[in-house]
């Protein structure tokens, strides 16, 4: 079964200018805007949390990524229903991911109520979190997802990241679906994807200097785009036009050749207790004092 899970985004600093009976009167119109769509799609709301909408599609993948989608496009029409020129425009994230999961009714003999029961919805959560940190990015599906779409053929998507979900043993590789966005939006990411996916590839191949130079060639071309940007932004104290660091070393030992030749020149003691640096380094090099070498973390979510 197929979990989708949607939340507008940066509604907590839209609720905090709105009041709170604006934003009930938001939420209601939201809502019943956005949420015949899961119904069309042979979908069903399990519940609402607030602006957030878990919605289950019990048959295939294809009709919750089409709902989402859907919902990507409807909320440029709600944007120019109900936005005020001049204020910045609503938009929502979406994660779908597909897994087993058990319906039940829980609660005590007080209150009782239906729901599901499954990693899968913690999961999609996690997805859904995804579009708040690449800005850009409005829906993020698992590679399970993928996997199950018989119309696959029919949206533009990239291969956005593998991640680690916490909690989980098994890195997930996960995708961006960008067929709701706008034509101009979808035509500079068909630009950068082809350097963008086989920067990834040589990455995980431990290709680091190719890999960067290609992902500094697709970021080039779109500087604008966050998927390119990210990595280049948790890289290292200082940023770099470059991207796919290695992040974190063995050790808490933090040399770079340049710093410690103006720091303490060339006959800097063999102790990397007193390196005083903060660590990032971008290529798996090793140290020429103590011999560590970096070792590469996940991204996790």
């Amino acid at each position: 079964m197929c979990v989708l899970f949607s939340d507008i985004i940066a509604f907590t600093s839209i609720s905090e200018k709105l009041g709170r009976e604006n934003s009930f009167r938001f939420i209601s119109a939201y809502l019943s805007w956005i949420s015949p769509i899961v119904r069309m799609n042979k979908g069903f709301i399990d519940r609402y949390i607030g602006d957030s909408i878990i919605a289950l599609f019990p048959n295939e993948a294809d009709g919750a990524v089409k709902a989402a989608v859907a919902m990507q496009k409807a909320m440029a029409q709600f944007n120019a229903k109900f936005v005020a020129p001049g204020t910045p425009s609503i938009r929502i994230g979406v994660g779908v991911y597909f897994g087993k999961l058990m319906l039940c009714a829980i609660g005590e003999s007080q209150r009782m109520e239906t729901t599901v029961v499954s990693d899968a919805v913690n999961v999609a959560s996690r997805l859904e979190r995804l579009t708040g940190r690449y800005d850009g990015v409005g829906l993020v599906v698992s590679e399970h997802v993928m996997g199950k779409l018989t119309t696959r053929g029919q949206y533009k998507f990239r291969v956005l990241d593998k991640v680690q979900v916490k909690g989980r043993n098994q890195p997930l590789v996960v995708y961006e679906i960008f067929e709701g966005d706008t034509d101009a939006l979808i035509e500079r990411k068909l630009g950068t994807q082809a350097d963008y996916e086989e920067a990834m590839r040589l990455y995980y191949n431990r290709k680091f200097t190719q890999a960067n130079l290609l992902n500094a060639q697709a970021l080039a071309q779109d500087p604008d785009d966050r998927v390119l940007q990210y990595p280049t932004k948790n890289a290292s104290p200082k940023p770099s036009s470059t991207a796919y660091p290695m992040i974190e070393p063995a050790s808490k030992c933090s040399w770079t050749r340049n710093n410690h030749q103006e720091k303490y020149g060339e006959k800097h003691e063999r102790n990397k207790s007193k390196c005083p640096y903060s660590y990032r380094r971008r290529y798996p090099a090793e140290h020429p004092d103590t011999g560590h070498r970096s070792v590469r973390k996940r991204r996790s979510v």
